[in-house]
């Protein structure tokens, strides 16, 4: 396996940081893993944070933002972990 690394998702005391043979293709807002891969939600001091590591497959993934919307004030909100 390959030893990439890349933070996907970071928050105030957590992040989401794979680990693998990927290729992040960001002008296409795509991950493609070439072999399967960790997923690592780890705390600010690199602890296992929520969840267990999860193993992501092989494949060409599209990568996309999560959003909230508020039909009350009709707002449309980023989601933050």
């Amino acid at each position: 396996m390959k030893n990439n690394k890349k933070t996907l998702i970071q928050g105030l005391n957590n992040s989401h940081i794979l680990y693998g043979d990927f290729l992040f293709i960001e002008q296409e807002n795509s991950l493609e893993v070439k072999q399967d891969s960790l997923l690592k939600h780890q705390d600010s001091v690199n602890n296992q944070a929520d969840h267990y590591t999860l193993t992501i497959p092989k494949w060409l993934y599209e990568i996309a933002k999560q959003v909230e919307y508020n039909p009350f004030t009709q707002t449309v909100e980023g989601i933050f972990d």
